[in-house]
């Protein structure tokens, strides 16, 4: 029992308020009428929250236990007839009380609002932290690179100019994609999906309020400025289209950001790398 309260609170960060009444009347029911532990658990948080007298605790209750079988209805053990007679209990409640309280309604849109802004910073918080892994990463390998290049360096007629650890295109895709997230999640987005090379279509599934949008991503090189192939285009369409999402498209230009002169922002490295980027832009609904 225990397990499948501590799915509760991992997905809802909701104490019911029970007082432990919750667990006394699973434990009956798992005597009396024979239930497997999961059901009557999550039986007995659909009866406190059927009968709680106070309307918006009522409503938050009946709110997070549809999210709680959004995300673990499948995996915490329960029967399908206990999971849909909970979800169908649990949103008849929640549509009632936001219908004719108007109250209600304010707690729904902020708990909803949390919800996702909670959403947005766990998501910004795994960005972050893959990225600085990556960037640390790439900063150690670009020393080790510079530092076996410069005991074989030999003079030449012309200007020297290092090409080890210069980045490939593949590369610097995969580091614009990981900074496109980022950007997207500060302006309010929700990563549904991210691909993980150029061949993945589209490159990333986001997500915001309600609307889904399909974003293909086009990396160049500075000073290329080049546009998706005709045969991309037309299957990004086409797996937006089937998919019912809005399309956008996001140029990048990656570039040396700690260029000093022009010429310096083509010497791309993974521990240099930065990127230029005008926003999303539609391509149509």
């Amino acid at each position: 029992m225990a397990k499948i309260a501590g799915l509760w609170m991992d997905a809802t960060r909701l104490d019911p308020g029970d007082g432990g009444q919750i667990a006394t009347m699973a434990s009956g029911l798992i005597k009396t009428a024979n239930m497997r532990t999961e059901d009557a658990w999550l039986t007995s948080l659909g009866n406190w929250t059927f009968n709680h007298p106070d309307p918006e605790a009522q409503f938050i209750l009946a709110s997070g236990l549809v999210r709680f079988l959004d995300i673990y209805g499948h995996s915490a053990g329960l029967s399908p007839e206990c999971r849909n007679a909970t979800r169908e209990l649990a949103v008849e409640l929640a549509a009632a009380t936001a219908i004719f309280n108007p109250a209600i309604r304010l707690a729904g849109e902020r708990f909803a609002e949390q919800e996702r802004l909670e959403t947005l910073e766990e998501q910004r918080r795994l960005e972050a932290k893959r990225i600085e892994k990556h960037l640390l990463n790439a900063e150690l390998l670009s020393r080790a690179q510079h530092s076996g290049n410069r005991q074989s360096e030999r003079p030449t007629e012309s200007k020297p100019r290092n090409t080890a650890g210069l980045i490939s295109k593949a590369e610097a895709y995969t580091h614009a994609i990981e900074f496109l997230s980022l950007q997207l999640c500060d302006e309010g987005y929700a990563i549904k999906w991210m691909g993980e090379s150029r061949g993945d279509i589209p490159s990333l599934i986001i997500e915001k309020g309600t609307i889904i949008f399909h974003v293909l991503l086009h990396v160049d090189i500075w000073p290329a400025r080049t546009t998706p192939a005709p045969f991309v285009l037309e299957r990004f369409q086409q797996e937006a289209t089937a998919a019912g999402a809005y399309l956008r498209y996001a140029g990048l230009i990656a570039l040396n950001r700690r260029a000093k002169q022009g010429h310096e922002k083509s010497e791309i490295t993974a521990a240099n790398i930065g990127f230029s980027f005008d926003g999303l832009q539609s391509l149509g609904a």
